[in-house]
């Protein structure tokens, strides 16, 4: 009983958020990094927009992000520190950059960045990327090419 509604607590920590289509409208507020235990974090389908604060690097055990459908601009350098991070979904956003700290997160396995700017961009240099998600080999190659831009 209680609790709040798509709040998954175990051990009595947050580890889920499951907020997706849920007419939120505005920023990701900043005190996301205090959900320490978070795994799971669902805020697609929204009205989200601006950046992603910095906070997001202190949720070292989330797994697991879908941003998708919102309108955020920006994915803070900070994400580097998501070390657990396995599959994130940021497909239909206003990005302008793909974080090049992104090919440090050794765990990501599903990346989805298509229908934003900087994903248009990228596939002008890079159109072997056509699917809708980037996964295995790859992933790999693409994180690969993203690191060694970065070092221009």
């Amino acid at each position: 009983g209680g609790g709040w509604e798509g709040v998954e607590v175990r051990g009595g920590r947050v580890r889920k958020v499951d907020w997706r289509h849920s007419c939120l409208v505005g920023n990701v507020p900043e005190d996301i990094g205090q959900l320490a235990m978070l795994e799971v974090l669902y805020l697609n389908g929204n009205r989200l927009d601006g950046e992603v604060p910095e906070a997001l690097g202190r949720l070292k055990h989330l797994r697991y992000i879908d941003l998708s459908n919102n309108r955020l601009t920006m994915i803070p350098q900070s994400i580097r520190c998501c070390q657990s991070l396995n599959y994130l979904a940021l497909f239909n956003n206003k990005l302008r950059v793909v974080p090049k700290e992104l090919a440090s997160l050794t765990n990501l396995a599903y990346l989805s960045l298509h229908g934003n700017p900087a994903w248009e961009e990228t596939l002008m240099r890079q159109s072997q990327l056509m699917g809708v998600y980037i996964a295995g080999q790859q992933l790999k190659e693409y994180l690969a090419a993203l690191e060694s831009e970065g070092q221009q």
